[in-house]
């Protein structure tokens, strides 16, 4: 309740997606160990990856509860604690910022991956050491903030195996613009788009977690405005004003036919404008059509798995395995997450 994003959602009382951002990372852990962690699951998938209306199950606005990123894929809490689970290098993330009001008492959430204790630091004294609980969660309750660093090491084999660290944020004092193209750049074929993060930061260039205001755009050049969408709000979309939320969001710029320079400014009231420009590249276009696909990023395996596969050769399993020399069982449980028990 603390940590913006807090558009709140009071229709939604007494439903089952009535969570804070803080408390959907932390739902994550219990989903992935009691679903997807024991040894003998042989793999998934994440349903639902990204924010959206989840197919309506519910009536009310769910999207900021629903994935591990937002609707225009940028990373919430719920993205680094997975990303915790889903490796087997040590690693440890703190959920949440470290930027509060004066008198602010909250739990404090720590994901880890090496299996011992993790310790926490505020500005260099340790407020004591958590065991983990369901496999990667680690509480420390009635946490009272103070200005400075929040440190978390894990342990492994009583040793330090991974580190980090949450800094608090000085006041909002610029803009900065992060263009995201293709691999070759922004096309002007009328069909390819070019994101654009954009991020209030303090003075020392640290986004600043807490601001949540409305900021105004102007393009200029061979560029169609698509812009963004705000979680929670309506007719929040095709306007040149947004709100950053959690001091960051999304916008779109979508090329036209025309190649050349395009330029995004940022405006808000009490920061510096910043621009950013994005060249579009020309595209040789016959009979309205191109013969370039566009351009892929290349993605390479590993060339040895994280950990070494499971026997290939288990021992049959006649109760299970009707066909003699078959490997594998069926399927014994089905976990639904959604309301209801129906499901069979």
């Amino acid at each position: 309740n603390a940590s913006p994003p807090n558009f709140g959602y009071p229709e939604a009382k007494g439903q089952t997606y009535q969570l804070t951002s803080e408390q959907f990372a932390v739902n994550q852990v219990s989903h992935y160990v009691n679903k997807l962690g024991p040894v003998n699951h042989a793999g998934g998938a994440n349903w639902i990856f990204s924010d959206s209306t989840s197919g309506g199950r519910v009536g009310v606005e769910v999207a900021r509860t629903s994935g591990e990123v937002d609707g225009v894929r940028l990373p919430k809490e719920a993205y680094y604690v997975c990303q915790v689970m889903f490796t087997y290098e040590p690693r440890v993330h703190i959920i949440g910022h470290w930027s509060y009001p004066e008198n602010t008492k909250k739990t404090i959430y720590v994901v880890a991956n090496t299996g011992g204790e993790v310790e926490l630091f505020l500005n260099g004294k340790s407020l004591g050491r958590a065991k983990p609980e369901t496999r990667f969660l680690y509480t420390f309750p009635d946490v009272a903030f103070a200005p400075g660093e929040l440190k978390a090491v894990a342990y492994q084999d009583n040793k330090a195996a991974a580190t980090t660290a949450k800094t608090t944020v000085g006041a909002p004092a610029a803009f900065r613009l992060t263009a995201l193209t293709g691999p070759g750049g922004l096309n002007a074929d009328g069909a390819d788009f070019a994101l654009i993060d954009v991020e209030a930061v303090d003075a020392k260039g640290q986004r600043v977690p807490t601001f949540q205001q409305r900021v105004d755009f102007d393009l200029e050049g061979p560029g169609v405005w698509r812009g963004g969408y705000n979680s929670g709000k309506i007719d929040s979309i095709n306007h040149t004003y947004l709100d950053l939320e959690a001091g960051v969001n999304r916008v779109a710029i979508r090329s036209t036919l025309k190649s050349g320079p395009i330029t995004l400014t940022v405006r808000h009231a009490q920061l510096p404008a910043a621009k950013i420009t994005i060249e579009s590249k020309p595209v040789a276009i016959e009979n309205g059509m191109t013969t370039a696909l566009p351009m892929l990023p290349s993605v390479a395996l590993p060339p040895t798995p994280q950990r070494p596969p499971a026997s290939a050769t288990p021992k049959a399993d006649a109760a299970n395995s009707p066909t003699p020399g078959q490997v594998g069982r069926f399927i014994k449980t089905f976990n639904y997450t959604g309301p209801g028990s129906y499901i069979a």
